[in-house]
């Protein structure tokens, strides 16, 4: 069963080198009581250890049970522990804070060891009195009751052999009766090799003996007659989880600070983190989403921008973008329309609704109010280029602040007046006649003041030339034609000027035309050029275009296009303004100074986090060292053991990552309501984002395989001894 061959093993001594094990050699058989005798520091526990496989040896061969200890695998070390050699140490290798009970299931559990097969062992429990202590934790034991236990748990393992070390060492004359009793019993069926300086006690139970001196075998007289046994291991690994549910979670305290620890860390870097990554584009974004605001205006004036009294308005009047809007388009010119030569009421904007019928008009309360103070006579209708347009609604605006500015500031906000106040909705139909009608719409250079129909020529205002014009042919009025042609005017040869070939820039466009003709006289008129009135109509035509600058106004639909929007506002050194920008800009700064200091919460947090994760791996190698040692002693392999460390590693991330997604969830949920109870936003601005959780539980399995890896290195570079004596 077991057999020694020249044994030995070899230590450094200072200087010199010594055997604590010299040349041993014996064989024992399959059954029976051996005793191991000598005084203390013989070598007998070490002779034990080698069985056992916690001590290698330096030279010889040692053979257990047909196995030969020559370069054994973990696998076939494990093997040899959990089911040919069953230790029963001197130390007493117990889970000290577990009960009697859960020791046994443990190491059951380690075996596979059924209820039935406890059962059949259940002398064994008789004679050692184990159920007078069953239920009792291994700290409240006696010395006696200790060694009893450890030695019912050995035996319950069913192994083939019993290395049993000072079994009387610690108990009195009763109990010590006791243990050999059951061990006598055991030894029927089994091989029980005992080590003991108790001569006179043992020989009353041994079958043979071997006595050891100095390392050196003095006495053998075994005679080896039986046979060898073989067995088969069908053990599973099964229970290891529950196995490490009862070792490991003995340690509340500290385990709860790492949990407290874990969850801190991670709350703050999962809250920074998100801090950190929402960009400003979806912040803004998400704030007009919440506020069920689409349009927009993008304007190059930074004063708009922060004026509160522009937001107020853009809630009060808030056009659809979806209709055509035409900026700037003057299209009141008709001379009945004004009284003591008033031009005030200019409509500066044309916004097509093709909702309304023809020659239906919606005007703003701001330009009824300016035709009032004109004397203007609406009677619900409104002369517009010669056509008479039925006013159909008056649409509210909040213009009345603009009147109580002072005059420095309405000159800086007449442009923002002209694109919200003067207006009208009219549909396309309506628009195109008008357009085709409207007059004074250019832009040209500094030669001349303005461009007229040759129809508008009062009569005894025509000099000389022909009145009936082709559309190259202009006529000029004698101040823009010094102006054009460098010269100063002389009536007296006043033909002389017609044919002349000039070049007018109007509407950004350059264009050829002939002097057919001369006017002067007209006050209204002067320095200006007229055309025919199909040529004045082509120019006007080509004039009107969708507004761009210095309003546009948008829609946006969706965060692809909104994205693209800030891009080019970003790139431009433009502004988005919308009915809701000043709670925005608001909740974005706020936003913008939070990110910048959770950049620094955020690292602190990140080494905060590591360096538990380190203290927690480090701590649960280091503060489980001892019962780590007792499963590998009980045949537990470095594999398994490894995987319940794991597995607590997974609980305590897992808990972590749960109590802190909750704290996270929290976060965003107090921020958005603090932002609909501070603002005019309805909904949430900022999203719960679950990216960024998936991403701290892919990282907690990278540290947790990682821990693996480490606490696999760390079980392979330390034996049973150096885990065993740690406490």
């Amino acid at each position: 069963m077991i057999k020694f061959e020249n044994v030995i093993i070899e230590v450094n001594d200072g200087d010199e080198k010594r055997n604590i094990i010299d040349n041993v050699s014996f064989e024992l058989p399959s059954n029976g009581i051996i005793s191991l005798i000598g005084k203390s520091g013989s070598g007998k526990s070490t002779i034990l250890n080698l069985i056992s496989h916690e001590v290698k040896k330096s030279s010889g061969k040692i053979c257990v049970s047909n196995i030969d200890y020559d370069n054994l695998s973990d696998e076939q070390e494990d093997f040899i522990r959990r089911k040919i050699v069953s230790f029963v140490s001197q130390d007493n290798l117990l889970f000290n804070f577990l009960t009697v009970e859960d020791n046994i299931n443990i190491s059951n559990s380690l075996v596979g060891i059924t209820n039935e097969e406890v059962q059949q062992h259940s002398k064994y429990a008789e004679i050692l009195g184990i159920s007078n202590f069953l239920h009792k934790k291994v700290e409240y034991l006696s010395g006696g009751e200790k060694q009893r236990a450890s030695i019912y748990i050995s035996i319950l393992r069913d192994s083939l052999i019993y290395l049993v070390d000072e079994p009387t060492s610690a108990l009195d004359y009763a109990n010590s009766i006791i243990v050999l009793d059951a061990l006598k019993e055991l030894s029927k069926e089994k091989l029980v090799f005992i080590s003991s300086h108790d001569i006179d006690l043992l020989k009353k139970y041994e079958d043979f003996s071997i006595e050891i001196d100095y390392g050196k075998i003095v006495k053998n007289n075994i005679i080896p007659l039986s046979v060898e046994k073989s067995i088969i291991d069908n053990t599973k690994s099964y229970g290891i989880y529950k196995i490490g549910n009862k070792i490991l979670y003995h340690q509340f305290f500290r385990r709860t600070f790492t949990l407290l620890l874990l969850i801190i860390s991670m709350t703050l870097t999962i809250v920074t983190m998100f801090n950190i990554t929402y960009d400003e584009t979806s912040f803004l974004y998400n704030s007009y989403k919440s506020a069920d605001c689409d349009t927009f205006v993008i304007s190059d004036s930074a004063s708009l921008s922060n004026n509160t009294l522009l937001y107020d308005e853009l809630k009060t009047y808030n056009f659809k973008s979806s209709y055509e809007f035409y900026y700037d388009c003057n299209l009141i010119t008709n001379d009945d329309i004004f009284k003591n030569g008033s031009s005030i009421a200019f409509i500066k904007n044309a916004i097509i609704d093709n909702s309304l019928n023809d020659n239906e008009v919606i005007i703003t309360d701001y330009l009824y109010k300016q035709l009032l103070n004109n004397n203007y006579q609406i009677n619900n209708n409104l002369i517009v280029s010669s056509y008479e347009l039925k006013i159909i609604s008056i649409e509210k605006t909040n213009f009345n602040w603009y009147d109580n500015l002072n005059n420095d500031m309405k000159i800086a906000y007449y442009d923002y007046v002209n694109f919200w106040y003067k207006n009208i909705k009219i549909n396309k139909n309506t628009f195109n006649n008008l357009r085709n009608k409207n007059l004074d719409h250019f832009e040209y250079n500094d030669s001349f003041y303005s461009v007229n129909k040759v129809s508008d020529l009062w009569d005894g205002s025509y000099i000389n030339g022909k009145i009936e014009l082709e559309n190259d042919e202009c006529i000029v009025d004698i101040a823009a034609l010094s102006r054009l042609l460098n010269i100063t005017y002389d009536s007296s040869n006043k033909d002389s000027y017609l044919g002349e070939e000039i070049t007018l820039v109007i509407n950004n466009k350059q264009k050829k035309y002939i002097i057919a003709g001369l006017y002067a006289g007209m006050a209204n008129l002067d320095a200006s050029i007229c055309f025919s009135d199909q040529e004045y109509l082509n120019l006007s035509s080509e004039n009107f275009i969708e507004v761009e600058e210095p309003f546009s106004s948008i829609q946006i639909t969706n965060k692809k296009e909104f994205k693209k929007v800030m891009n080019y506002i970003n790139k431009n050194g433009n502004y988005l303004i919308s009915a809701y920008s000043e709670d925005t800009n608001t909740c974005l700064n706020e936003f913008l100074f939070m990110k910048k200091i959770s950049l620094y919460i955020f690292i602190i947090s990140l080494l905060l986090f590591a360096s538990v994760s380190i203290y927690l791996n480090t701590m649960l190698i280091k503060s489980n060292e001892r019962s780590i040692g007792i499963l590998r002693h009980l045949g537990c392999s470095r594999k398994n053991i490894a995987r319940m460390l794991l597995v607590d590693n997974l609980i305590l991330y897992g808990l972590s990552l749960i109590i802190s997604s909750i704290f996270y969830v929290i976060y965003i949920v107090l921020n958005n309501n603090a932002y609909i109870n501070n603002t005019s936003f309805n909904n949430s601005i900022m999203p719960i984002r679950l990216d960024i959780i998936a991403l701290f539980l892919v990282l907690s399995i990278l540290i947790d395989i990682l821990t693996l890896l480490i606490n696999l290195n760390i079980l392979k570079r330390k034996d049973n001894k150096k885990l065993l004596s740690s406490y």
